[in-house]
């Protein structure tokens, strides 16, 4: 079950249209519609936990497997961000020791 499928099947059961949903959570009236719709998600999680506030169950009930990104039509990771990543990804490099590499991938970039 998605996110939105969710929230239309717990406001339902609360007995609320979607507008009373809207002014009890302080979202808009559009934005429970998308939600619904499974047209849009929460980018934050204090969206989450207000939303499971008002449903009255944790926040993590709200999250679903079926909401994660679908990996298979994610656009390819350019190389060039790859080196990046797995700069800031290493645990062996200070702050120092990234911000030098980040430098040096800087000038080897804009010097081809």
């Amino acid at each position: 079950m998605t996110f939105g499928e969710k929230v239309r099947r717990l406001r339902k059961e609360k007995g609320w249209t979607q507008a009373e949903l809207a002014k009890l959570s302080g979202l808009s009236l559009r934005t429970i519609i998308s939600y619904e719709k499974g047209e849009s998600y929460p980018k934050k999680r204090s969206t989450y936990d207000v939303l499971a506030e008002i449903f009255e169950i944790p926040s993590v009930e709200l999250r679903s497997e079926t909401d994660e990104l679908d990996f298979q039509n994610l656009p390819e990771i350019p190389e060039s961000m790859m080196e990046v990543i797995r700069i800031f990804n290493d645990p062996d490099l200070s702050g120092e020791e990234v911000m030098a590499q980040l430098h040096e991938l800087w000038v080897k970039r804009t010097s081809e």
